[in-house]
């Protein structure tokens, strides 16, 4: 499978911590191409179509 930057898949996000939204969730890659290649981790966001609270700052 190739992992690219701006790749959007589904992750168990389990465990949790907190307040933060665990299960299966989509997720953008958002690591760049060579970091996906070589590592065995990858960095990804959480995404959501919830926009209940989209005017609070992040």
């Amino acid at each position: 499978m190739h992992v690219r930057r701006g790749d959007i898949f589904y992750a168990d996000l389990s465990p949790v911590v907190g307040s933060e939204q665990g299960g299966t969730r989509p997720v953008l890659i958002i690591q760049n191409d060579i970091g996906n290649q070589y590592s065995p981790t990858t960095i990804v966001a959480a995404i959501t179509s919830q926009i209940a609270k989209a005017k609070l700052p992040t």
